[in-house]
């Protein structure tokens, strides 16, 4: 999918099922001890909000311009980049990674 085709509108009102399916995983994660958290394809930051209560740093990644405005502007405390998982350059380091529907 060209990133021109994300809306992020449409992303939170016709596929919050993505998201809403995984915030279950949220529960799953052992998050005490874990202080930096990446996002892999956060979408629109709905999730990254939800780990932000539990860590002390989460960082949340898109491919999608649009989507990250998006998650910039509803959860302004959290890190958001522009970055393609493919070809990942950012240098920190972290104890978990987080992916709900990015990786498969």
């Amino acid at each position: 999918m060209n990133t021109k085709d994300w809306n992020p509108d449409l992303y939170n009102d016709k596929h919050s099922f993505v998201y809403e399916f995984g915030s279950n995983l949220i529960e799953l994660l052992t998050l005490k001890n874990i202080d930096h958290v990446l996002n892999l394809g956060c979408g629109s930051g709905q999730l990254t909000n939800e780990i932000s209560k539990h860590v002390k740093l989460v960082v949340g990644i898109n491919k999608s311009p649009e989507v990250i405005s998006d998650a910039k502007y509803k959860y302004p405390h959290i890190h958001f980049y522009v970055q393609d998982a493919s070809t990942l350059d950012y240098t920190e380091q972290f104890d978990s990674i987080f992916s709900n529907a990015t990786l498969h």
